[in-house]
């Protein structure tokens, strides 16, 4: 069976002993000018892309174009890396169309000199310069195995291409061109035009860049704009790129100049107070206050700027319909997609409809401007709420590789990481959120939580003390320090806890719940039923609480009052075995054993690993007279419980008195 050429590869033509390098991802016929890619698409691989294919300038397509290509491949084999990489295709064809490849020896230091004169001719940014076809390229390449000079000219030394005035993200085999926002779409020069000044090829440059690496797009622009005699402007510009990629100190600095020299100017304004807010956003970021800004740009005349600045107060205010409004009024600029994400985000909450439009704002955002980190870390945190833990997971990631000084992704990673049970990672991540903010108390206690999982009590406890000194305002803190005193017998040190955290949130069901449940261990019952109640009347849904005031009152003897506590605790979590268990205890003390037998059933649905339950069941089945059945469910109780299991006595007493009762044997 023969197999078809993958593309790229080499083929031989039969019966000619030659092989022939078939394609490059590219087809079209120069002649005819016939193409397989629609009008306007980028054509080919990204990273071997010539600046006219980044452009969809199909009319441009060349043999040149083919020998940037060849250029790639020969910078590739003798550097180990491509000319032009990224994280995305946006990254990748941004730094084609705005960056110069580096230097091969400053990447390879034994590489030849005329082997890069000969790629720095390949890989010229206009066409003209290049080599007008492979075989121009072959005949120089001999000359350098030769060790004979080549003959082509190297691209000049001050000539500089002018920027494109589109970025073509691709996705899959589709590109859209996306021009920077308010800015005109600058085109390459004509032939034989004047060469423009270095300044305003760095923008131009810096422009292409901005959106796919706003990082690279500042460093590219501190030349211009070191000078305390920079023009406003310029360092303007600067400042935007510095905040999409997330340096709030360096961007609040380069606004700061800005409105040194132009007070009154809002871009200056919004952008500083954006800065500051964000930034604030971040633990340990530690930003001036931005209102100030916020509120001067706000009182602005109607503009988009105005809207955001209005959006991001309105926000601060919790006041979710005047924010959505200005943030929709922003348009589509990626702060304003972000606020308007966030807004849908945070008043949404639990809601599927307010998650599912808030990733769609952050996705838009992220598309717009791909290094906005805080845009991945808010739509990471929108897609945990929603379970789909993979994608939580992917734009935690990306949100730490764009900015990895951020603790806050760190920490959300790590608890993300901790439910699926991976705790070695999930302390790596809380370590490093540790190193980057010491005096970040929810790291610290996130920590303790993974020590005391793995059985590092004492570890666990250091980390919770450690979150207090930082925050003794922390109610979940106090909360989960008890319940690791509680498991640990320290039932006294639990209530104090309790306590504590029930002092800085009254309506805190959880710590109710727990607080009664180490008052009754202490034997307080008539406490315990008080702070069972008190759990309820926070939470109604609370199907810990009614349960546990079931088993009080049933132990008080208000059997009535017991299964409907138990009723209503499956009412309110159907999922919740132990609350079947505890009703079908109930209900077989009033002798309805049918109906005890179908709750342990329905316990052992959820939870098939449930030894209580499947001792009680053979109890049960033992008093109705089915022997094998309890003597399958006392077995199988053996076989799931847990090493140390209290009842294991008791169950393999009555399991041995049940294989010796004589067959047909009436059961007591």
């Amino acid at each position: 069976m023969s197999a078809h050429p993958r593309p790229g590869a080499a083929s031989q033509e039969p019966g000619s002993g030659r092989a022939f390098l078939t394609d490059f991802g590219l087809a079209k016929t120069v002649a005819t000018g016939s193409r397989l890619t629609r009008t306007g698409e980028a054509l080919g691989t990204p990273a071997y892309m010539s600046p006219e294919q980044a452009r969809g300038e199909v009319s441009a397509l060349t043999p040149a174009t083919d020998v940037w290509s060849l250029g790639c491949v020969l910078y590739e084999i003798a550097a180990g890396r491509a000319p032009f990489g990224g994280d995305t295709t946006a990254a990748v064809i941004g730094r084609i169309l705005a960056l110069e490849p580096p230097r091969l020896r400053k990447v390879r230091g034994d590489a030849p000199a005329p082997l890069e004169r000969l790629l720095r001719v390949c890989l010229s940014k206009r066409s003209p310069e290049r080599y007008p076809d492979a075989a121009g390229l072959r005949e120089d390449l001999d000359r350098v195995l030769r060790g004979e000079r080549q003959r082509a000219r190297l691209p000049g030394s001050r000539r500089r291409m002018a920027a494109a005035g589109a970025i073509l993200l691709a996705a899959g085999t589709a590109a859209a061109a996306v021009a920077w926002p308010h800015e005109p779409a600058s085109r390459p020069p004509a032939a034989g035009a004047p060469e423009r000044p270095e300044a305003d090829v760095l923008v131009s440059r810096a422009r292409v860049l901005r959106r796919a690496d706003p990082a690279g797009a500042a460093d590219l622009l501190r030349r211009l704009t070191e000078s305390s005699s920079a023009a406003p402007d310029l360092v303007l510009e600067r400042a935007e790129c510095l905040r999409e990629a997330g340096r709030w100190r360096e961007a609040d600095a380069e606004y700061g100049r800005v409105l040194e020299a132009a007070p009154g100017r809002l871009d200056a304004r919004v952008g500083r107070g954006l800065a500051r807010w964000v930034g604030r956003q971040v633990p340990g970021g530690r930003m001036p206050d931005p209102w100030e800004d916020l509120e001067a740009a706000s009182a602005g005349e109607s503009g988009w700027r105005t809207s955001l600045a209005r959006a991001i107060l309105a926000y601060s205010r919790k006041d979710w319909p005047e924010g959505e409004r200005e943030a929709q009024a922003a348009g589509d600029e990626p702060a304003a997609l972000l606020i308007r994400g966030l807004l849908r985000h945070h008043e949404g909450q639990g809601r599927r409809a307010d998650q599912e439009a808030a990733i769609r704002d952050f996705s838009a955002a992220i598309a717009l401007c791909p290094g906005l980190a805080l845009a991945w870390f808010e739509r990471g945190h929108a897609r945990d709420r929603l379970g789909d833990v993979a994608g939580a997971m992917g734009d935690y990631s990306r949100a730490i590789e764009l900015d990895p000084r951020d603790p806050t992704a760190r920490i959300n990673r790590g608890a993300v990481l901790a439910a699926r049970g991976d705790h070695a990672a999930a302390l790596s991540d809380f370590d490093r959120a540790i190193e980057l903010d010491p005096r970040g108390a929810v790291a610290w206690s996130n920590r303790a939580l993974v020590r005391g999982d793995r059985g590092d009590h004492a570890g666990a406890l250091a980390d919770f003390g450690r979150a207090l000194e930082l925050d003794a305002k922390c109610a979940e803190a106090w909360y989960e320090r008890g319940l690791l005193r509680k498991r640990l017998g320290d039932l006294t040190g639990a209530i104090a806890d309790f306590e504590k955290a029930l002092g800085i949130r009254p309506a805190y069901a959880d710590a109710w719940n727990d607080r009664g449940a180490a008052r009754k261990a202490l034997g307080e019952v008539r406490g315990a039923m008080e702070d069972y109640t008190k759990a309820i009347e926070c939470d109604p849904r609370h199907a810990k609480a009614w349960s546990n005031r079931g088993i009080v009152k049933m132990e008080l003897g208000d059997r009535a009052g017991a299964l409907e506590d138990h009723r209503r605790a499956v009412e309110a979590d159907p999922g919740y075995a132990r609350g079947w268990l505890n009703r079908g205890v109930v209900r077989s003390a009033q002798g309805d054993v049918d109906g005890a037998i179908e709750d342990y059933g329905r316990a052992l649905v959820l939870d098939p690993r449930f030894p209580e339950a499947w001792s009680n069941r053979a109890a049960a089945r033992k008093w109705q007279g089915d022997l094998a059945g309890a003597i399958a469910d006392y077995g199988k109780a053996l076989e799931v419980a847990p090493e140390g299991w209290s009842r294991r006595a008791a169950v393999e007493k009555a399991l041995a008195g049940l294989r010796s009762a004589p067959a047909g044997g009436e059961a007591k």
